[in-house]
């Protein structure tokens, strides 16, 4: 099917629209996919439930591909936040297909052994320095709540502050003082800070690998989400 990248008019393109919506359903009923790898808050959760519950229907989707052995990775900025509602969600005996790629994709861990995060040592003087240098700064220190989770540094704006101009300011910032070192990753409900290899695509990595390649990998991502979209769209399966 070809795709189209020009903006449609919807009241004359219902036609087109269905079509393109039919090439787009026949292609993923024609492909062998092996794991899915998801955005989580915005995607799978609703951003105004932070704290859960993952909607029934979305459940039922998830446990019918956990229970035909079809692994699952959630791509996500969180740390261990997403744990508890993963394992209410979830039986254990399908922990081992549930994964997660904490922090952006830093580190990826089954859920049932999930604890490991807490064991796992990081010594990253980059995340260390752009703390130090944030709280210092005139702006960024008196107009960001800034929070040190040493995978990553997560930022948000205090009252009356503009974060659409802030940042603007702090991606030109991180990059003129850490160059390849560190990057601002901005979605939809946050902006964190995090070291240049970290990426949710390192999920898609890690789950073709174990599926093997001869099974595509399902990558869906946040429409909201202008970096975390693109990373997992960037790699088509």
């Amino acid at each position: 099917c070809e795709r189209k990248g020009r903006r449609l008019n919807l009241d004359s393109s219902a036609p087109l629209l269905i079509d393109q919506a039919k090439c787009f359903i026949d292609n993923l009923t024609a492909t062998k996919f092996g794991a899915l790898v998801t955005d989580y808050d915005g995607t799978v959760l609703p951003l105004n439930a932070r704290n859960g519950p993952i909607p029934p229907k979305i459940v039922k989707t998830l446990v019918h591909l956990l229970e035909h052995e079809i692994p699952i990775f959630f791509a996500t900025g969180r740390g261990d936040s997403i744990d508890q509602i993963l394992k209410t969600t979830f039986s254990k005996e399908l922990w081992p297909l549930v994964n997660i790629g904490y922090y952006n994709g830093s580190i990826t861990l089954s859920l049932n052994n999930s604890a490991e995060l807490s064991k796992q040592s990081i010594n990253n003087p980059a995340i260390d320095e752009a703390e130090r240098l944030l709280l210092a700064h005139p702006i960024f220190g008196s107009r960001l709540e800034i929070k040190n989770k040493k995978w990553q540094i997560t930022v948000q704006a205090k009252s009356n502050s503009d974060m659409g101009s802030i940042i603007i300011a702090l991606r030109e910032y991180i990059s003129n003082q850490f160059d390849a070192l560190l990057q601002l990753v901005v979605s939809s409900h946050s902006v964190d800070i995090l070291p240049s290899g970290a990426s949710k695509t390192n999920c898609i990595v890690i789950a073709q690998k174990q599926t093997g390649v001869n099974l595509s990998i399902l990558a869906v991502g946040d429409c909201r989400s202008e970096e975390h979209t693109s990373e997992l769209q960037s790699l088509r399966h």
